[in-house]
């Protein structure tokens, strides 16, 4: 990917550092992120109703 241009990266003693360069690959990181964390918080919403249901039973 560095060699594309979509990163860059610098040497940090033994440890490559890579970062984004291309402003839109940040963004679609970003929708990318919040949907699945959007998603992540209804599947633990269903889950806590789930577990209520079986409490009761």
């Amino acid at each position: 990917m560095a060699s594309t241009g979509l990163v860059t990266r610098r040497k940090q003693g033994s440890f490559a550092l890579y970062r984004l360069q291309d402003p839109v690959l940040e963004k679609i990181c970003e929708l990318v992120c919040e949907s699945l964390r959007r998603d992540l918080e209804a599947e633990v919403k269903r889950n806590k109703k789930l577990l209520r249901k079986g409490g009761r039973q």
